[in-house]
């Protein structure tokens, strides 16, 4: 037979496992929020350091694509989607409001951010590029 002692550890456990995961989705809200900020006011490149390192290093913007990024202005981000896969990985689609510089025209591109937890880190990670401009 279970003892009260068994049934308040297992009650603790569970309580344990509950703060951890909700610990976990307040860290994401809070750095896509930071994330969403930094890209409304300084550009789709703001978003790098929350990429993780080894994405950048795997695939690195070219010096073509970084003066590209940087003839654009952001005027708008909406998140459109949100899902979690199997791995625990977050998944947004949002849009981005870009306004070109030189021509002051304005269109909405796509993209799709996929976001890790670092358990080392303790941190969520972008795993995903820069926003491509072509709107894919």
């Amino acid at each position: 037979m279970i003892g009260f002692r068994e049934i308040l550890l297992l009650a603790l456990i569970v309580l344990l496992g509950a703060c951890a995961s909700s610990s976990r989705k307040d860290d994401f809200r809070a750095t896509v929020y930071q994330y969403s900020a930094a890209i409304r006011w300084s550009g789709t490149l703001a978003g790098q350091p929350f990429t993780d390192p080894k994405v950048l290093q795997d695939a690195p913007l070219s010096s073509i694509e970084i003066g590209r990024h940087n003839q654009f202005r952001v005027s708008g981000y909406s998140v459109v989607g949100e899902s979690e896969d199997a791995d625990g990985q977050r998944i947004r689609d949002v849009q981005i409001g870009l306004i070109n510089l030189n021509t002051l025209a304005e269109r909405v591109i796509s993209h799709r951010e996929v976001w890790r937890f670092e358990p080392e880190g303790k941190r969520w990670l972008l795993m995903s590029r820069p926003p491509s401009l072509d709107g894919n």
